[in-house]
């Protein structure tokens, strides 16, 4: 029997297809192995890389939250976080250090904030974290005292922001920082300080000033009076005129610094028009007579005789100008006029022209003078030194009074100066146009001798010779402690007031008398032209006010006012 023979190819084809499969698949996994190991190192490499970038950002990190808390500590900031509307506060230790605790035992919450606070700030504090926390404002800035472990109270600025919203806009959280602030309220005070005594200081400089300036213009004015021959008449306006420019000069000095300090003020009080050309005649005459200039004075009837406003401003203001004029060359003729424009419910426009005729080539520099005296001027005039110290001031004592300066200037014609004042008045009430009164009008008849109540001897014995010239009896009080007692003891037509006395200052003096039911008139004079004066004497029944020096018409009106 033949044994079959088997055929093998197919089973060998099957066997090579799979060992091709096999091959093929594992040649397969090799690469994918191969591609995985890649990915692996270079995941691996990756890593690495973010790790080292992550370290170096984390150290970077490290180093500047180092560099600002050293920065906040050396600038004392505190930082804090809170979380809307009463969360907690995350604060940084500075907030602790700035109030001299430590940090660990420091309690950080609104409540514990507000505890802290000083009483008067608590109000404040609430208004802005209410604000704020509420949404009604996204920044806020507030100074607040805040407790002291020490006990004292320490400024701090607080300002804080939203930043952080939740979907219906109301804040969530809040970031601010409180500031240090107590050695800059400090200093400011300490300036404030400074100021108030400069003031104070120049004010009894001027006082100090006035009075001996009082004498020294009242009895030259005497003199003058007198028969005495014409050398001595020359020394004595010679004594005058350098009193009334040293009255001047310190009036400025006190005035500039007041203007700087925002505490130049104005005392209204009613006043005679006449006495404006009157004094400003009496006190620029003798400079003109040396400069050979023409002084006109024009008053025009729609004036009221008598107005309301502040009538040592008002003759500061034209004086000013005029003498300031004056030191520009010699002869020519400088002319003011007085206006008034009636406004309403008997509120007046009072217009001041002052026209310089004299055509000098200063006048291109007239306008800078009000900004402050010239660098250099020509020696014929005197020198920067004498040129526009009264006008650096008297812009700004025109806008204090609610007044208005137009300069017209022309090189062939002259300067104009229109000065427009507000001031109160009656109308029909014209003023007369009235020269200086003479001796013979200057007559007073009174029932009882005046009382004059002044300190200096000096101004005391000036007041008794002036009202002697009136044909008026008078007695001096030394102190406001004799007046009160003189007053108690006899009657008096008037009584003449110094404010400034040791002891009982004159308004005491002056409210003393008044409780006593004594309501004799009491005529003050003072040598500080400030505001507080007038109102703390109307309040205590002081009947009018005289600036020293004293102008005798000026001392003859009121007089004559309250004799009648």
């Amino acid at each position: 029997m033949f044994r079959e023979e088997i055929n093998y190819y197919p089973y060998v084809v099957t066997l090579t297809i799979l060992l091709i499969i096999a091959i093929i698949v594992s040649f397969g996994i090799l690469i994918i192995v191969f591609r995985q190991r890649k990915i692996i190192e270079l995941d691996k490499k990756y890593l690495k890389t973010e790790v080292e970038r992550k370290n170096k950002i984390e150290l970077e990190l490290e180093v500047s939250q180092h560099a600002i808390s050293l920065a906040l500590e050396g600038t004392g900031i505190a930082i804090f976080e809170l979380i809307a509307p009463f969360g907690p506060i995350r604060c940084n230790d500075q907030f602790a250090i700035q109030l001299g605790h430590c940090p660990d035992n420091f309690h950080e919450t609104i409540e514990h904030w507000r505890e802290n606070a000083h009483p008067d700030d608590q109000a404040n504090f609430r208004s802005a974290f209410h604000d704020i926390t509420n949404g009604v404002i996204s920044t806020f800035e507030c100074e607040i005292r805040f407790l002291h472990s020490n006990g004292d109270w320490k400024w701090l600025l607080c300002r804080g922001e939203v930043i952080e919203r939740n979907s219906d806009g109301e804040p969530q959280r809040i970031l601010g920082v409180n500031l240090d602030i107590d050695d800059l309220k400090k200093a400011v005070e300490f300036a404030a300080n400074i100021k108030r005594t400069q003031l104070s200081l120049l004010g009894s400089m001027g006082h100090e000033i006035r009075t001996p300036l009082t004498s020294i213009i009242g009895y030259s004015e005497l003199l003058l009076e007198e028969t005495c021959p014409e050398k001595n008449k020359d020394y004595a306006h010679t004594i005058l005129d350098s009193g009334r420019n040293l009255l001047r000069t310190i009036s400025g000095v006190i005035d500039i610094s007041s203007a700087k300090n925002g505490k130049l003020v104005v005392v209204e009080r009613p006043f005679q028009v006449n006495l404006l050309f009157d004094q400003m005649r009496d006190s620029l005459r003798v400079m003109a007579e040396q400069k050979r200039i023409a002084l006109e004075f024009k008053v025009h009837e729609s004036v009221p005789s008598t107005l309301v406003g502040d009538f040592g401003r008002i003759k500061q203001i034209s004086t000013n100008i005029i003498s300031d004029s004056m030191k520009f060359g010699e002869m020519g003729e400088i002319k003011t006029e007085l206006n008034s424009i009636a406004k309403d419910n008997g509120v007046y426009e009072l217009e001041i022209r002052i026209f310089d005729n004299r055509h000098t080539d200063t006048n291109a520099h007239v306008i800078n003078l009000f900004e402050g005296a010239p660098k250099s001027t020509d020696g014929l005039f005197g020198g920067a030194s004498r040129i526009g110290f009264g006008l650096s001031v008297t812009k700004q004592i025109i806008d204090i009074i609610g007044g208005k300066l137009l300069i017209k200037t022309d090189e062939n014609i002259g300067t104009e100066y229109i000065i427009n004042i507000p001031c109160q008045g009656q109308e029909g009430n014209q003023c007369k146009i009235e020269g200086p009164l003479s001796k013979d009008q200057m007559k007073i008849s009174l029932a009882y001798p005046i009382l004059i109540v002044d300190d200096d001897p000096c101004n005391a014995n000036l007041i008794q010779k002036i009202l002697e010239k009136f044909g008026a009896h008078s007695e001096i009080a030394r102190d406001g402690y004799d007046a009160i007692r003189m007053t108690k003891e006899e009657v008096y037509s008037i009584i003449i007031m110094d404010i400034d006395m040791p002891g009982i200052d004159g308004i005491q003096a002056t409210q003393i008398i008044r409780s006593q039911s004594i309501n004799t008139p009491v005529i003050a004079l003072s040598a500080h032209e400030a505001l507080e004066y007038s109102e703390r004497g109307n309040d205590v029944g002081i009947s009018d006010f005289i600036s020293k020096p004293i102008s005798q018409k000026e001392l003859f009106l009121s007089i004559q006012k309250y004799s009648e």
